[in-house]
């Protein structure tokens, strides 16, 4: 499935419908980002997206409201902002499918994260 973000959504689509599995989820996705970065001692500060083949930092006005809310629950997980992570949990789109798209944008932040790093 390496690259083929139709088959990875489709694969995991239905534990998307579960709120409670994909806090989970991207609880495991964004300890294993953080670990794999070095992120383990992270202090808050500003997120910046980047897209590949981008030479910089995207402006926010370029990024969808789905990859800023994933941005942000990363950080929050890395600066163990539990507050702050819950508060992005609890703004999850209440219909399955629009959740399990927010979650699996977390998935495909640190996939990208990880690919632009070269870890």
């Amino acid at each position: 499935m390496s690259g083929d973000w139709v088959a990875a959504h489709e694969a995991v689509s239905p534990i998307y419908a579960c709120r409670d599995c994909g806090r989970g989820m991207i609880i495991e996705w964004c300890d294993a980002f953080i670990q794999r970065m070095g992120y383990q001692h992270a202090v808050p500060g500003e997120l910046a997206w980047m897209a590949p083949g981008s030479d910089g930092n995207l402006p926010i006005a370029e990024v969808s409201p789905r990859a800023q809310w994933a941005g942000r629950v990363i950080m929050a997980r890395a600066v163990m902002d539990k507050d702050t992570f819950d508060a992005l949990m609890t703004a999850l789109p209440d219909e399955p499918d629009a959740a399990g798209s927010w979650i699996g944008t977390v998935l495909e932040s640190v996939v990208s994260a990880l690919q632009l790093s070269g870890k």
